[in-house]
């Protein structure tokens, strides 16, 4: 079976489209994938402060107030992060 130019063309151009449509970047999804990722780092980091807290060895209990102050930036950046989330949830889903 042969095909025209143009038909060559049209299929090229319908599987590009199906393959762009399955690769797909959205940025609101990522940002909330962001947010998730950064929920669970701070909960490590909190985790791993209070198994220092309670440690017997006076070396671990020197190191927990790092790990506490580290897990309250990275809360910080989530609090940013899920602001600017909903903010563009919103506005793709205006039209």
């Amino acid at each position: 079976m042969k095909i025209t130019k143009r038909q060559l063309g049209r299929i090229i151009k319908e599987e590009k489209a199906k393959l762009q449509e399955a690769y797909e970047y959205n940025p609101v999804d990522e940002m909330y994938d962001t947010l998730q990722d950064l929920t669970d780092a701070q909960m490590k980091l909190e985790e791993i402060a209070g198994f220092l807290e309670k440690s017997d060895r006076p070396q671990d209990q020197n190191r927990v107030q790092p790990f506490f102050n580290l897990a309250n930036q990275v809360k910080k950046i989530m609090h940013i992060v899920g602001m600017q989330a909903d903010g563009a949830y919103k506005d793709s889903n205006e039209y």
